[in-house]
């Protein structure tokens, strides 16, 4: 099971933009982190979409339907090296515990406090180009300084700069 998001910009976590979750669950894949004391693997190679679709096309030995998923690196280093089910253990075959939801989980955005900072990001998204995918780097400078404590990067000043000029939009 292949569990991605579908839009990998629509949201940031604490080292990029451009980064999303991609949950593999299978007996075929590794279970276990990369010193072996902890459960679950966590995979650190740049994969993309087009990864998760020439990984699907392998497994099911299906041709690559273009040349992005043909070139694409499929997701060998979250495997392991078992192509049968003879090879694989009890352990690989033990079914998953699910666990409870996070605190956080029914959190609203109108349940965050309303600090004098997120007033002002308020503000700044409201002067955002209107429709959708048009708002590029200047939604990537807000997320930016909603989730972190640190100066915003000079290349993203430089895109929010540059975008706000061709739209005429504020950028902050």
């Amino acid at each position: 099971m292949f569990v991605v998001e579908d839009d990998s910009q629509d949201g940031i976590d604490h080292v990029d933009g451009h980064r999303n979750v991609l949950l593999v669950a299978s007996p075929y894949t590794k279970h276990v982190s990369a010193n072996g004391e902890y459960g679950g693997y966590i995979g650190h190679h740049r994969y993309d979409q087009a990864s998760v679709i020439r990984t699907m096309e392998l497994i099911l030995g299906l041709p690559a339907l273009s040349s992005y998923d043909q070139n694409a690196r499929p997701l060998y280093d979250l495997f392991q090296n078992k192509d049968q089910a003879s090879q694989l253990t009890p352990a690989d075959l033990k079914p998953f515990n699910p666990v409870a939801d996070p605190p956080f989980i029914n959190e609203t955005v109108a349940g965050l406090p309303q600090t004098p900072a997120l007033k002002a990001l308020e503000r700044l998204s409201r002067t955002m180009p209107g429709g959708e995918d048009k708002q590029g780097p200047i939604l990537e400078q807000l997320d930016w300084q909603a989730t972190t404590n640190r100066p915003i990067p000079p290349a993203l000043k430089r895109e929010v700069a540059a975008a706000a000029s061709r739209s005429g939009a504020g950028g902050g």
